[in-house]
């Protein structure tokens, strides 16, 4: 009992630390990543891998593909699709965002699985604070990006050294998606 009432204590003193100028720092939408960010429907999976670009940006192999929205819910059966507004609005209908990404970890390079738990939560983070910009430019654009992370290192890396990777990895795509929403086209 006493150890609750001291963690209520500091947490009430954490609270009225806070000050206007950190209310204003912060972001006005939410950087949780939910279910719906995560690519996990097995026909965009497979057309990732079928007709994606990759790069390396050691520890990571990044492959992606950037297709307007309509493409990704032509991927689907009809009857899985809502009816009526654009492609963006009706996939986020069927919950899927217009950037969706997975990590993986091979058992090869990482025997145990605490350390693949561990990597996966490290370029997961990475990746949820460094992908705004991009989340943003694909949505006015109308663009869908689906980006598969693969970690190709045998040693397991800092979060420092992900997170700086991430970065590059991040103005890499900003980049391909500014290239296909220039063109009009598909990659």
């Amino acid at each position: 009992m006493f150890r609750i009432e001291v963690v209520s204590e500091i947490f009430t003193i954490f609270v009225a630390m806070e000050t206007e100028t950190d209310q204003q720092m912060l972001p006005t939408f939410g950087l949780g990543m939910g279910k719906s960010e995560r690519l996990r429907h097995k026909r965009l999976v497979d057309r990732l891998f079928r007709e994606g670009k990759s790069f390396y940006a050691y520890p990571l192999r990044v492959v992606y593909v950037v297709a307007p929205a309509e493409k990704a819910v032509g991927s689907f059966k009809s009857r899985h699709i809502p009816e009526g507004g654009d492609a963006a609005e009706r996939l986020r209908r069927m919950n899927i965002e217009s950037l969706q990404m997975m990590v993986n970890i091979p058992k090869r390079k990482m025997r145990h699985a605490v350390d693949r738990v561990r990597l996966r939560r490290l370029v997961r983070e990475a990746w949820r604070l460094s992908r705004v910009p991009l989340r943003g430019h694909l949505s006015d654009s109308g663009l869908s990006m689906s980006v598969a992370l693969l970690y190709v290192s045998n040693e397991k890396l800092p979060y420092r050294v992900i997170s700086q990777r991430m970065t590059h990895i991040m103005s890499r795509l900003e980049a391909a998606a500014a290239d296909a929403a220039g063109k009009g086209e598909t990659q």
